[in-house]
């Protein structure tokens, strides 16, 4: 197998481990948002520790953007990891659709709650991607924590952004997270609805970007200052 189809199944396998474990989780916790926050922390930190050796384990589209914006990533290689994390997404819900039945179609859907506009969700979404990608920067690409710790670490940031933000989008901060669920109801006949969908994918591409900048910045003069001393 080439390495470049290696890539790709890991980001579709990692980005499966993600929505599959994560939706079922939260959907079997009895805790309510903490219940949530737990679910998907565990599944992110999962899905890092099974391929981020192999691909990196960008598990969302919004980072591969990001990565290829900051040089971190060849643009050559974007399509593949958007599509194969978009699979990887569906994969998951169908097979929560196949395993439970209807009334698992579009377990783990991200919405606008009512009362919040497009504006609050696209900031909500964006604030949920900043932690993301300040964390998914610092920690697993720059290894700021060693060993194991970076996944955790990521997974945390994670599952800290839906326990704050959760209430207005579902902190979903991943687009390949949002289309899948709306897919499956789409498939089942049940009522998808597609019309913020750009908000899950703006606002945490917005989002990640400042992270990673914000990182970038911050560790450039922490070097720079221990240099000059």
């Amino acid at each position: 197998m080439s390495t470049s189809l290696q890539r790709l199944l890991s980001e579709a396998l990692g980005t499966f481990t993600l929505v599959f474990f994560g939706a079922t989780a939260a959907a079997s916790a009895a805790s309510g948002a903490y219940g949530q926050a737990v679910a998907y922390t565990l599944a992110l930190t999962l899905a890092v520790w099974l391929v981020g050796g192999v691909s990196g384990a960008h598990l969302n589209p919004a980072i591969t953007l990001v990565m290829a914006a900051r040089n971190r990533f060849a643009w050559r290689d974007v399509p593949g990891y958007v599509v194969a994390q978009l699979v990887g997404g569906i994969a998951g819900s169908l097979l929560i659709w196949a395993a439970v039945g209807t009334k698992g179609a579009g377990l783990g859907a991200t919405s606008l709650s009512a009362g919040t506009n497009v504006w609050e969700g696209l900031l909500a979404e964006a604030l949920a991607g900043f932690l993301l990608g300040a964390a998914y920067y610092a920690f697993h690409v720059q290894g700021r924590l060693s060993g194991g710790l970076g996944a955790l670490g990521v997974g945390l940031a994670y599952g800290t952004g839906i326990l704050a933000l959760g209430g207005f989008t579902g902190a979903s901060a991943n687009l390949a997270r949002s289309v899948a669920p709306q897919v499956t109801l789409a498939l089942s006949g049940g009522k998808s609805d597609w019309s913020d969908m750009w908000v899950y994918l703006v606002g945490p591409v917005v989002g990640i970007l400042v992270g990673v900048l914000v990182v970038d910045t911050v560790l450039k003069a922490t070097a720079e200052a221990k240099a000059s001393d």
